[in-house]
């Protein structure tokens, strides 16, 4: 990664009593678990997220750009309530790489905004 291609990607924030919950259940993990080959690295509660879009390595210039599309599709769609229920692993269960939290209410309406966000970059070739 270069400071002319910074690896990026689009989320959504969660709320703070869901980053509490995330915390206590990375607390439980990290106790009652035993990796066999990696050691994990958990994200910091501040950078807990939704990721609704992975860039990858993205030129700085085309940077404001995004944030114009994104925020535009973004105000397209209503804010809206989600409920986090369960855990999921990409890429397979015998060697994890990363740990995902599974949602139950509102994963319709955060694929929509997805849709929206993935159609408005691709018109602008992101």
């Amino acid at each position: 990664m270069s400071p002319e291609n910074p690896r990026l990607f689009i989320a959504a924030n969660i709320s703070p009593e869901q980053r509490s919950a995330c915390a206590g259940l990375i607390s439980n993990l990290t106790k009652g678990i035993r990796f066999t080959k990696v050691y994990p690295k958990w994200v910091e509660l501040e950078n807990l997220h939704l990721t609704l879009k992975f860039l990858g390595a993205t030129d700085t210039h085309k940077i404001p750009r995004i944030i114009e599309t994104v925020g535009a599709a973004a105000l397209a769609h209503e804010a809206f309530g989600f409920t986090l229920k369960g855990l999921g692993v990409f890429p397979h269960e015998k060697e994890p790489r990363v740990l995902w939290v599974k949602m139950k209410k509102g994963a319709k309406r955060l694929a929509d905004l997805h849709d929206a966000v993935d159609g408005a970059l691709a018109r602008i070739g992101v």
